[in-house]
C-alpha cells in the first residue's frame, strides 16, 4: 500500500513538472501590446480587393431626420402619459389605504 502510494505521488508529481515547463516554455504575446497599422482618414488602404469604407455622422443625420424627430415626440408623451397614469394609481392605492 505505502509502495503504491509512493508510485502515484512521483507520477503526480512528474507530472506537475511537465505541465509547468510546457506551460513556461511557451513564447506568448502580452496582450494590449499589438501593434496595428493604421491607415490616415480620408486614405483607404487596400490590398488588391475592391473595399469601400464610408463614415456615418449620425448626429447629423439625427437631427436632420424628420422621423427620427416625430417617434422621439411620440415617446416622450408616452412617457408623460404613463407617468401620469401612474402617479393616479399611486394616489388612488394611497387614498384607498389610508397611507
Amino acid at each position: 500500500m505505502d509502495k503504491s502510494r509512493f508510485i502515484f505521488n512521483v507520477l503526480i508529481a512528474l507530472a506537475v513538472i511537465v505541465l509547468f515547463i510546457l506551460h513556461f516554455a511557451q513564447v506568448k504575446k502580452p496582450y494590449g501590446l499589438v501593434k496595428k497599422e493604421s491607415a490616415p482618414v480620408g486614405n483607404i488602404v487596400s490590398s488588391g480587393s475592391n473595399i469601400t469604407i464610408a463614415y456615418v455622422n449620425t448626429d447629423s443625420i439625427l437631427a436632420s431626420y424628420t422621423l427620427y424627430n416625430e417617434m422621439k415626440n411620440e415617446l416622450e408623451s408616452q412617457q408623460s402619459n404613463a407617468e401620469y397614469q401612474y402617479e393616479k394609481k399611486m394616489k388612488e392605492f394611497e387614498k384607498t389605504f389610508g397611507l
